[in-house]
């Protein structure tokens, strides 16, 4: 029976608790007790005690949203830009399994400890094979990972009818349009379940659940949704789905249901406790609601909702209100080097400026601290998020001395200090299942300069060349979809007037002036 103490200047075992002078024992990978470094050295002889007085001892991480890319994808060559029209790039192939180990590693020095991957298949007819290597990759590292295939076949363009959108384009656009059109629908409704289905039956353990991803509603067919949710239900799987990250979807619902897709889907009984909905951007005072009393789970991707110019989600009202909120860095964080601690430090930041009240209330350091621990951990269904008692030892240790060099003020609250200093180079060490899989800033489990030389070799030589024709091919599709989507501006400006947030506006215009 292996055991450990871990020891620090600080213990947060929780959103809500601070244990100075804290310390954690943990026996066969669960936690045991925790209290006073004094009390549990004296009361427990560990094989091994690892911490100091400068650290500062937090639970494992959780990128609650996520799909999965190790090499980002403004290093495969996009550039950010409005969220349809930037989706459709074309990547030259890369290893998965070894992209996915190299993501890993990068989470893992992050003080990740579990990840949710919605995955879109690069190559539909394979895609129980492929996915089998991405979760073999997922196996290697140790880390927890709630899986989800995605599925995304219909409204590939535009929202709704695609026949006018292909009607503009010239015949050899159309033909490009077209050939995307049926490439998606070769990853159906019918291979998408078999490939839950077995890759639930060869790859579920304790440390790895797959579950299910629709892409969004908009994106399946409403039977194939209903099924989906009645399969969730039944298999007590997690449902994953992006929802109104756009105004554009925002409008689509209410073009084609008269309601938001948020109401139509409680409507239809879709909502529960077991979905998780990722982005909620563009949403009403109703749909906060509704999300409130069906028991939803959000996830908030604040640097990524930015790079695509989605805008802001109302991620304040939303705790308010009660709703269960995530991070999910989703593969597009602010510095682009998976550092989730300056995703978490965005989310606070971001979600100041609520109002023009001095002093009014905003979302704060511990609020943001609960969405990356155990917010995170109720949005991709494990019961992890906190130190406490029974519960498996995901924990990260942080060297707070150098968070706080030279001098900071001694009474501020450590998770005040973490999100506003904190860096994923101040990580020390991380554990997963009580196993250390990154000792004083060295990876335990993986060989880290094999992976990024096997990613490396995996890279074809002529991979920017490859990468500009693809783009070269799409660009006037991709011009046309810009000029579709614009003539929706009015129809927008109709439905999306009064923000959530305090922003600035452009007055009113003073003719006298």
């Amino acid at each position: 029976m292996s055991s450990l103490l871990l020891y620090g200047k600080y213990v947060i075992p929780d959103s809500r608790t601070t244990m100075e002078g804290g310390a954690v024992y943990i026996q066969d990978g669960v936690i045991q007790a925790l209290g006073p470094y004094r009390e549990l050295v004296e009361q427990y002889r560990p094989d091994r005690t690892v911490g100091s007085a400068d650290s500062l001892i937090i639970p494992g991480l959780i990128n609650a949203h996520g799909h999965g890319r190790g090499i980002t994808d403004f290093q495969r060559g996009a550039v950010d830009d409005t969220l349809e029209v930037w989706k459709f790039r074309k990547y030259p192939p890369v290893s998965l399994y070894w992209d996915t180990l190299w993501q890993a590693i990068l989470l893992i020095e992050s003080g990740v400890t579990a990840v949710m991957h919605n995955h879109t298949p690069t190559s539909p007819l394979q895609a129980g094979e492929e996915m089998g290597n991405i979760l073999k990759a997922y196996q290697a590292s140790d880390l927890r990972v709630a899986f989800a295939p995605a599925l995304s076949y219909v409204n590939t363009f535009v929202y709704g009818d695609q026949e006018p959108f292909l009607a503009s384009l010239s015949m050899e656009d159309r033909k490009k349009a077209e050939a995307i059109m049926q490439n998606s629908k070769q990853f159906s409704p019918e291979r998408y379940f078999d490939t839950v289905d077995s890759l639930s039956k060869d790859f579920s353990t304790d440390k790895m659940q797959i579950h299910h991803g629709p892409m969004a509603p908009q994106w399946v067919e409403e039977e194939v949704l209903y099924e989906i949710d009645r399969r969730a239900r039944r298999e007590n799987k997690m449902l994953f789905t992006h929802v109104q990250q756009t105004p554009h979807q925002f409008l689509y619902g209410l073009k084609k249901y008269g309601k938001t897709l948020i109401a139509w889907m409680a409507e239809k009984g879709i909502l529960g406790p077991h979905v998780t909905l990722g982005h909620c951007v563009w949403i009403t005072k109703e749909d906060v609601h509704t999300l409130r009393q069906t028991g939803v789970n959000v996830t908030h991707h604040p640097s990524c909702n930015l790079r695509v110019r989605n805008g802001i989600s109302p991620v304040w009202p939303l705790w308010k209100a009660g709703v269960t909120v995530g991070i999910g860095m989703d593969d597009k964080e602010f510095g682009d080097e998976r550092d989730f601690i300056e995703e978490a430090r965005m989310a606070a930041k971001l979600h100041r400026v609520v109002d023009h009240v001095p002093g009014s209330g905003c979302l704060g350091s511990r609020e943001v601290f609960h969405m990356v621990t155990e917010g995170g951990a109720r949005c991709i269904g494990l019961q992890i998020g906190k130190l406490e008692v029974g519960k498996p030892a995901d924990v990260v240790l942080l060297d707070y001395t150098r968070m706080t060099e030279p001098f900071t003020y001694p009474y501020h609250d450590p998770v005040e200090v973490l999100l506003q200093r904190g860096r994923k180079s101040h990580i020390t060490h991380v554990l997963i299942g009580g196993k250390i899989v990154l000792e004083n800033g060295k990876l335990t489990q993986i060989d880290k300069t094999e992976v990024l030389t096997k990613l490396k070799e995996s890279i074809p030589l002529d991979y920017a060349d490859q990468f500009e024709k693809a783009q070269e091919s799409l660009r006037s599709l991709k011009q046309a979809l810009t000029r579709y989507f614009a003539s929706q501006a009015k129809e927008i400006e109709q439905v999306c007037k009064k923000p959530f947030y305090y922003m600035n506006n452009e007055g009113e215009k003073n003719d006298e002036a």
